[in-house]
């Protein structure tokens, strides 16, 4: 995740949800400190990159090289699984029906680091295929997961890329399931694609630069309702002098946020000082104060922003970090607070601030599995290299997910106030590893002086209420080839007053997965479902499934 005075890691990452494997590495980007959650400053809102929840994509968590120039890897590979399931639409008992469901995504792994141009990620394209219910059911889903990124001038002008195909839930109020296998209309395609020309150096003085554009555009398709395309230009600046005790950062922002059927755009400017001192190597504080200028469709709001923050890193393996400011909304804050011993890693983090959907949904996940061993093993295989190919082996042999449950990224023509902490924890033992996360969300319209903000295609079901959840990982390994995998994850979402919506979800899951071959690995498993609602029908489901995954 992003944090201040830090160099920000946009990803390395793999994406999943409810169990099922997206990989997606992408480059490592350095960004200079405070360049992402203090620009807009306001918790989760202005942090880009950190998760992408709701996801139900899959695709393989290891490759091996196959062609390509020293330093690129093009890795073909195929995803097949049968699901028998007594549900497959998700219905009430009385209306339930069972299926043979057939699952086959076939993909391609790139892993590119050149000199100065690397792609990383993979495409994809999961087909379904149902016994009984093909005529309204099968379909084709395709899946994209793609980070560039060109050093056109060296070591000062570089051009990032992105592309996202996935699918997401609409509310989550609705059916979630674990998999692609279930048809539910709360399903849809979220495209997100992202172009990031930016600069960054240092000058006389030893006073470092930064000057970033981001534009974003993303697009929905079979959504349960009408909704828009968007297009959003992101624009931040800073320079920074060095801290010895004192320094200073000063800031620039600016977030505009278009929907094609809206004739006014969301626009937010702020610019700050920021003030910092080094009380001793491990603590350094700062004060800030700037000012900011919002203007909403019905709404404009100008006015002083002020805060303060710190940092914190009592060893080299624990860092606490926490900023408070105040804003037209109220308070914003965000603290991360981490730890990490030679077998495990702890995290927890707070934030309080507003978001946008396209801004959101260009996120990595919470929870990710993938960055919680780079973490735990660091102490252990310094190199990065090395690390990763342990990382991707004990996802293989272990058949671990690659992110934990998260909350949904919530479709609204808004800027939403998100308030919302999430713990992680995982612990990799020679035999044994548990992960384990947990959250809470609340989201609700910005007010400012106390007055709702308006929105324009908002409802209950996506931008006021309350999600929580909680999911835990356990790996055995059985033999050296073959592991025992059991997920427990539960989540709800509340309504804030006045309405009373209220919908629980749990499922459990257990897999054995054994490697077959050197590139085969094989796995069965079985599944269970309880849905409870208010808003939408209750139903259970009980799965059994089998399949392999391969490499080419």
């Amino acid at each position: 995740m992003s944090r201040p005075w830090h160099a920000a890691l946009l990803a390395c990452s793999r994406v999943v949800s409810r169990g099922l494997a997206v990989a997606a590495c992408a480059g490592l980007v350095l960004l200079p400190p405070a360049a992402n959650a203090q620009f807009g400053y306001g918790g989760a809102a202005t942090q880009p990159f950190t998760g992408i929840p709701g996801q139900v994509t899959n695709a393989p968590t290891t490759s091996s090289a196959v062609s390509g120039p020293p330093g690129w890897r093009l890795t073909p590979y195929v995803n097949v699984q049968e699901t028998l399931t007594n549900n497959v639409n998700l219905q009430p008992k009385d209306q339930a029906q069972a299926d043979l469901v057939t699952q086959i995504t076939p993909g391609l792994r790139i892993q590119g680091n050149g000199a100065r141009v690397s792609l990383n990620g993979f495409v994809a394209a999961t087909g379904l295929f149902y016994i009984n219910t093909g005529a309204q059911n099968n379909r084709v889903i395709p899946q994209v997961g793609l980070l560039g990124r060109w050093e056109a001038i060296e070591k000062f002008f570089f051009v990032e890329a992105s592309a996202n195909v996935q699918q997401t839930f609409y509310t989550p109020f609705g059916p979630q399931p674990s998999g692609l296998a279930n048809a539910t209309n709360n399903l849809y395609t979220t495209s997100s694609y992202r172009v990031s020309p930016y600069i960054q150096g240092v000058m006389a003085g030893n006073i470092s630069y930064y000057l970033r554009n981001d534009n974003i555009w993303t697009s929905l398709g079979g959504a349960p309702v009408s909704v828009s395309d968007s297009y959003t230009n992101v624009l931040s600046a800073q320079l920074s002098s060095p801290v010895d005790p004192f320094g200073w950062q000063v800031q620039g922002y600016r977030s505009n946020v278009t929907f094609t059927d809206q004739s006014q755009a969301f626009l937010t400017e702020l610019a700050r000082l920021r003030l910092l001192y080094a009380i001793n190597p491990q603590l350094q504080v700062s004060l800030d104060g700037g000012y900011e200028h919002n203007d909403y469709p019905a709404t404009q709001y100008s006015g002083a922003i002020y805060g303060a923050g710190f940092r914190w890193t009592p060893t080299p393996r624990t860092n606490v970090v926490g900023n408070w400011e105040q804003r037209f909304f109220g308070s914003s804050y965000y603290l991360l607070a981490e730890h990490r011993t030679p077998l495990s890693v702890w995290s927890l983090n707070a934030s309080r601030g507003i978001s946008s959907f396209p801004q959101a949904l260009a996120t990595l996940p919470a929870g990710n599995v993938d960055l919680l061993l780079n973490a735990s093993l660091q102490s252990r295989i310094p190199d990065p290299v090395a690390r990763q190919a342990a990382v991707d082996q004990i996802i293989q042999q272990r058949g671990l997910p690659t992110t934990l449950t998260g909350p949904l990224t919530l479709y609204n023509q808004q800027i939403l106030l998100l308030e919302q902490v999430r713990a992680t924890f995982g612990i990799l033992g020679a035999r044994n590893s548990l992960f384990f996360n947990a959250f809470w969300v609340k989201t609700q319209p910005i007010t400012a002086s106390g007055t709702v903000i308006p929105s324009i295609g908002a409802n209950v079901l996506t931008n006021n209420n309350e999600q929580y959840g909680v999911s835990a990982v356990f790996s055995h390994n059985l033999t050296a080839i073959t592991s025992l995998n059991l997920s427990a994850t539960g989540l709800r979402t509340d309504s804030l007053p006045p309405q009373t919506l209220e919908t629980k979800q749990y499922i459990l899951r257990a897999v054995v997965n054994t490697q077959l071959s050197a590139k085969t690995t094989g796995f069965v498993g079985l599944r269970y479902t309880w849905f409870d609602s208010n808003a939408f029908n209750d139903y259970t489901e009980a799965a059994a499934f089998a399949g392999l995954n391969h490499t080419f």
